[in-house]
């Protein structure tokens, strides 16, 4: 089971760490600490990343030309895709074989991420509703997949333009600044070797690809206390105990000195001791009849 404030599957592989109490059965979290009960369904997170090959077109320049699509040689299509449920330790990768990186065949590799894809609760990636996502859909379509089932989805770059001033949104430059980078750059050329179907150049963008996940997933973590509007989590466990929206941490500490105003109402502010997000109670603090009175 998968810890619901961090993600870790830490509990599943120490069962040290599960007992049994007074309350019944109580699991802890050997990465953030957390001791919880099982409440509810863990909303499964899964970041992901993919990278496509190139066009091969006709062209008569090299400066703002508009390539017509009868003079495509060659279709993009995925070289290798990465992914990895966040938190948890396992990492899920596969690129294409030499001989398929030739024949611009991608049907055995999108499989396996369709099947992620439909046991997701929230899909995860940095620029993946604009380009990864519907790319995606695109080659599922293309090989005759259904559409996976519904998901939420979350994209750190819409976010990070949203609360953030920084000099630049690109991954590389928001991990490097924020002291989460440990990408490996691609040299000049990797593409298309790898369209060339060259085993030693597919095995890098394999790793690439792996770290492209891995620095992701920080940046995910670093931003979800920022985000105003992150999927509730808090929505996927059947109890009546008040969780945080962006982490589904129970620990709260509620300021009862200091209510959040909005137009016509005040509520009680609480802040999540785990990510730092926060929130408000669904409780007003003003009586119903005087909000009534005050707002003649």
């Amino acid at each position: 089971m998968n810890c619901p404030t961090c993600g870790s599957d830490n509990t599943r592989k120490k069962g040290r760490y599960r007992f049994l109490d007074s309350n019944g059965l109580r699991y802890h979290c050997g990465k953030c600490g957390r001791i919880w009960k099982d409440i509810g369904k863990n909303p499964k997170l899964l970041y992901f990343d993919i990278e496509t090959a190139p066009l091969v077109a006709y062209t008569w320049g090299t400066y703002q030309r508009f390539i017509n699509p009868e003079d495509v040689l060659e279709d993009w299509f995925i070289l290798g895709w990465a992914a990895k449920w966040v938190c948890s330790s396992s990492m899920y990768s596969y690129v294409a074989s030499p001989k398929e990186a030739k024949k611009c065949d991608d049907s055995r590799i999108i499989k396996p991420l369709w099947d992620m894809f439909n046991e997701a609760d929230i899909i995860i990636g940095h620029n993946s509703d604009k380009f990864d996502i519907k790319r995606m859909n695109w080659r599922w379509a293309k090989h005759d997949y259904k559409p996976p089932r519904p998901y939420k989805t979350v994209d750190t770059l819409k976010a990070a333009r949203s609360v953030w001033g920084a000099t630049s949104n690109k991954l590389d430059y928001l991990t490097k600044e924020l002291g989460l980078n440990g990408k490996m750059k691609h040299r000049q050329g990797l593409f298309k070797e790898c369209k060339e179907g060259k085993a030693d150049a597919l095995r890098e963008l394999r790793k690439y690809n792996e770290i492209d996940v891995l620095e992701g997933e920080s940046l995910y973590l670093k931003i979800r206390p920022w985000m105003k509007n992150h999927p509730n989590l808090g929505l996927y466990y059947e109890t009546d105990t008040a969780m945080c929206k962006n982490c589904a941490s129970t620990e709260l500490i509620i300021d009862e000195l200091q209510p959040v105003y909005t137009a016509a109402n005040a509520y009680q502010c609480w802040t999540c001791v785990n990510c730092g997000a926060h929130g408000r109670t669904p409780e007003s603090v003003i009586d119903k009849d005087k909000r009534k009175e005050l707002m003649r």
